[in-house]
């Protein structure tokens, strides 16, 4: 089964693929590097609390996958959040603890109780430029994996 933000891209490529190259770019680390990361994370110095954080969150994912999109943000942030929404039986938003944001910013896929996607969807907003980011992450993922990542 693919991941949402895989979903999305073939979405995106079944339309004017000319004017969304130009767009967007999708980044997919495999597991296979995220295990080299791992890897670079425990030879690293030891004490570094953000090294121990690496090192409990990377060995739970499968998959990484990035879509950032660097023109039309707003529209593909649109598209994004009605694919959600017409996938709200698999993807349901994460409500955290201090629910200061107003949208939700993080959904989840399960499978019975455990977690296993989280996409991160982010806006980036400055004078110049608008850009929209959704990180997709498959694997062995639970609440504390959500709570460990959100420190990062």
């Amino acid at each position: 089964k693919q991941d949402f933000v895989g979903q999305f891209v073939a979405q995106l490529q079944e339309t004017d693929t000319d004017k969304q190259e130009k767009d967007y770019h999708c980044i997919t680390v495999s597991p296979e590097m995220i295990q080299k990361m791992l890897q670079m994370a425990e030879q690293a110095e030891e004490g570094d609390p953000r090294n121990e954080q690496i090192q409990k969150i990377l060995p739970n994912i499968r998959s990484l996958r990035i879509f950032i999109a660097m023109h039309n943000a707003e529209d593909y942030k649109k598209q994004i959040e009605q694919l959600l929404n017409k996938k709200k039986s698999l993807y349901l938003p994460y409500q955290s603890e201090t629910k200061e944001k107003k949208e939700p910013c993080i959904w989840l896929r399960r499978d019975k109780e455990k977690v296993i996607e989280i996409i991160a969807l982010q806006q980036q907003e400055d004078e110049e430029d608008s850009r929209f980011k959704v990180v997709d992450l498959t694997g062995n993922l639970n609440g504390e994996f959500v709570k460990e990542l959100l420190k990062m």
